[in-house]
């Protein structure tokens, strides 16, 4: 699980820290990928939540984020060889509340 802050230890969880504004985010999550699929197959789940202050970001805030860090996100994961990526868009939920 890649978070910008630690999380409590959980079992059958590895939690890596990285800065999710960094420059190189995509390219860092692109070699923790690769790492990870010398293992196995891999699945990429963004799951990227603002909990819910979200309700008070606006349109243009929430696509920032989901254009810079999920995007950093897609594009590491994507260079890794990561084929599955699944989403869940906060922003694509405003289109339905």
């Amino acid at each position: 699980m890649v978070t910008r802050k630690p999380i409590a230890p959980r079992a059958r969880v590895r939690n890596v820290v990285l800065d999710t504004g960094a420059a190189d985010f995509a390219e860092r999550t692109a070699a923790l990928a690769r790492g990870v699929l010398s293992q196995g197959p891999v699945s990429a789940v963004s799951c990227v939540g603002v909990g819910s202050g979200s309700m008070r970001w606006s349109e243009e805030e929430l696509q920032r984020l989901e254009l810079g860090v999920v995007g950093a996100f897609a594009r590491g994961c994507h260079d890794a060889g990561i084929a599955q990526f699944c989403l869940l868009s906060a922003s694509f939920l405003l289109y339905f509340l």
